[in-house]
């Protein structure tokens, strides 16, 4: 089940990112076109470009790259999550920027944490570093196993006469 929803999180995922890149892809020649040519109406703009009526509109609508990046972001946090990026930048700052585990940061080059939500009804339980996200996934989200590997490193006694550095991996 849960290798279901990874295909599908990762076709939904691979479908705005194919979008992002057909729509950066005409951004700037529609942009031109537009202020060379104000009066060409939404249509004629699409016969010119060779692109999809809806991208004109939009590239229309959208005034600049970093609205541009903001409206796919604001997209995909609401197809995947269920939420806008306002309420991910409230969440952030219930968090005080810091991973809800860890209290560490993102070290991605996002510089961003992720959003942590529960795979079986979705609901967002907070955001989290890389790590940590990773950490819980591994565990498959299993309470059980993150308790037995607790218990597992606070019973394990270290061997008295073996060092860390004293082990070689072949």
């Amino acid at each position: 089940m849960i290798f279901l929803l990874q295909i599908v999180y990762f076709q939904l995922f691979t479908y705005v990112m194919y979008i992002y890149m057909y729509m950066k892809r005409y951004r700037k020649q529609i942009i031109k076109l537009h202020l060379e040519n104000p009066n060409l109406t939404p249509i004629e703009l699409s016969k010119l470009v060779g692109c999809k009526l809806t991208t004109i509109k939009l590239h229309l609508k959208i005034k600049n790259d970093n609205d541009c990046k903001s409206y796919f972001s604001n997209r995909a946090l609401r197809d995947r999550y269920g939420i806008s990026n306002k309420e991910y930048n409230d969440l952030l700052i219930s968090q005080n920027n810091v991973c809800a585990i860890c209290g560490g940061l993102s070290y991605t080059k996002r510089k961003t944490l992720f959003v942590d939500h529960d795979h079986l009804n979705g609901n967002v339980r907070g955001l989290l570093c890389l790590e940590c996200n990773h950490g819980i996934g591994i565990f498959k989200e299993n309470i059980d196993l993150l308790q037995k590997a607790i218990k597992y490193i606070n019973n394990q006694k270290p061997l008295d006469n073996i060092k860390s550095n004293d082990i070689i991996i072949s």
